[in-house]
């Protein structure tokens, strides 16, 4: 089991979820954020664990954490049903808050999260203060004008009416969305969409896109979005 004692503050507590996400998303995320031999990746709330499981598997050494200890527990079992708990580690935790040390990360990952997270601007700043200096960091959004979004919102606020208490979520448009990120380097900031061939990445950005990916680098320079 990979020790990582020593990038934690005090008082965080470790623990040893299984979304199904389809292969060619998991592919297509490993492509942008491109995995090396003995580097330290952060999987940002990292439900169960499937995108930590393709990480170790190209080498990287990974800490997944997630606010939610039931599926972590579940995540644990996946990592070692896949023959991959001597590259990970759970960390049970905020993304609003992380218990790291800054400067720890080679890279981070948040992926199919963020839309649950209450202050977007203070899990952004968190990945940027643990990445180290020319550290990379990947995040997805749903975008809150996708017509397929706006129908789940409208959903949601149907639940809350009748009181069958769904989870919070916090949909943002495009420019919400990348404004955290204006003050770094911005290598990629595009659409993702997806059809029955698989997710297709395309640079740019667009009012209607069904999600935005953003890959950022902690280098504190002219913004290229």
């Amino acid at each position: 089991m990979m020790d990582v004692s020593k990038y934690f503050l005090r008082d965080h507590q470790c623990l040893f979820g299984w979304i199904a996400y389809q292969d060619g998303y998991v592919s297509l995320i490993m492509t942008v954020l491109c995995p090396k031999q003995n580097e330290l990746i952060l999987d940002n709330g990292s439900g169960n664990g499937r995108f930590s499981i393709a990480v170790a598997k190209r080498g990287a050494r990974v800490v997944s954490l997630d606010i939610n200890k039931r599926i972590l527990k579940t995540a644990g079992e996946s990592f070692r049903q896949e023959k991959s708990r001597d590259k990970t580690e759970l960390v049970l935790g905020d993304l609003q808050n992380l218990p790291f040390r800054d400067n720890v990360f080679d890279k981070e990952l948040c992926v199919n999260n963020l839309w649950y997270v209450p202050n977007y601007k203070r899990a952004i700043h968190e990945m940027f203060r643990t990445v180290k200096n020319e550290g990379k960091i990947i995040t997805d959004s749903l975008n809150l004008l996708n017509r397929h979004v706006l129908y789940g919102r409208f959903i949601y606020e149907f639940g809350k009416i009748f009181r069958r208490n769904p989870t919070p979520v916090f949909y943002r448009t495009p420019k919400q969305i990348i404004r955290p990120f204006s003050a770094f380097k911005t290598e990629i900031s595009g659409l993702l969409s997806e059809s029955k061939a698989g997710f297709s990445l395309t640079r740019g950005t667009s009012l209607w896109a069904s999600r935005i990916l953003v890959k950022s680098s902690k280098t504190s320079s002219t913004n290229t979005m």
